[in-house]
């Protein structure tokens, strides 16, 4: 991950312009494919249309969550209001899975039907939309981590993900302009075929949203990353326990730090605060640190 010393208002900022720019490429995306999948008759482009329309949703609605989640804390949310994006993520997975669906259903019901061949445009549309599609899911990925966005990498791998499902509409297309109206199901089964990636997605964004929400704890790297930094401050002994939960794109964490068991409270305060001023120095996906003073003693 890389290490970018942003500031809350930062970061959500710089996730709040990636996610208009990406939802400005998501409509282009979903009016051209509508366009094209309805004069070249390909039933698959309109389906992979309307999956950037849901991708269009997801950046207007992720726009909005990050200025919610951006508000500082409050009496009502002494620990801020970031926990909305995870929530956001997890509902927008449900509706993405909801439209997945849709789509499938819609496929089979009309795979029995013998539909016109697809034009030549539907191939040519299908072909930059994956250029496209792979180009945002770069920027995307790079934002995110740039400032440890869940949201932000959670719609960056749909963008990957996307790329297949449109890679599924491209040779769909290609089977049913060599091989004739005879194998118009094709374009249909691309079209459920796009569906179950997108379900295959949405799932996945829905269980790592409510993991977070579960309280998870952070990746192991980063709980080492905390023990190196507050066991390398002169006069404490250990960091004898480190709790963690995801708030947003930050984790706000629990530091239990052992000190001489007769220094004095004065000590021991300037202690803890030098070890919560460390780590959110030296570890960007470090939202807030409560240190907790514990006397050393040594074990026989």
């Amino acid at each position: 991950m890389e290490l970018k010393n942003n500031t809350p208002g930062d970061s959500y900022l710089i996730a709040k312009r990636a996610a208009l720019y990406i939802l400005f490429l998501n409509l282009i995306l979903f009016v051209t494919k509508l366009i094209f999948g309805w004069t070249g008759h390909s039933f698959a482009l309109l389906a992979d249309g309307f999956n950037n329309l849901t991708d269009t949703a997801t950046s207007l609605i992720m726009y909005f969550a990050l200025k919610l989640a951006a508000k500082p804390a409050d009496k009502e949310h002494a620990y801020g209001h970031g926990r909305i994006e995870t929530e956001i993520a997890r509902l927008l997975g449900v509706f993405v899975l909801a439209t997945a669906g849709a789509i499938v259903i819609g496929a089979f019901q009309n795979i029995k039907n013998v539909d016109e061949q697809p034009e030549i445009t539907v191939i040519i549309v299908a072909f930059i939309s994956m250029l496209v599609k792979e180009y945002m899911y770069r920027y995307q990925r790079k934002k995110a981590k740039e400032i440890s966005s869940r949201a932000l990498e959670a719609d960056s791998i749909n963008h990957r993900t996307d790329v297949g499902a449109t890679a599924c509409v491209l040779i769909g297309t290609l089977v049913v302009k060599i091989g004739g109206t005879k194998l118009s199901a094709v374009d249909d089964l691309s079209a459920i075929a796009v569906g179950i990636i997108m379900a295959f997605a949405a799932v996945r964004v829905i269980i790592s949203s409510t993991q977070d929400l579960l309280d998870t704890m952070p990746p192991e790297d980063i709980i080492k990353k905390i023990r190196t930094v507050v066991e390398s401050i002169c006069g404490i002994y250990t960091a004898e326990k480190v709790l963690g939960r995801r708030m947003g794109m930050y984790y706000n964490i629990d530091v239990h730090i052992e000190v001489e068991p007769e220094l004095a409270v004065k000590e021991a305060h300037y202690l803890s605060h030098q070890a919560k001023d460390k780590i959110k120095d030296q570890i960007p996906e470090i939202g807030d640190v409560l240190v907790h003073v514990e006397p050393y003693l040594p074990k026989n």
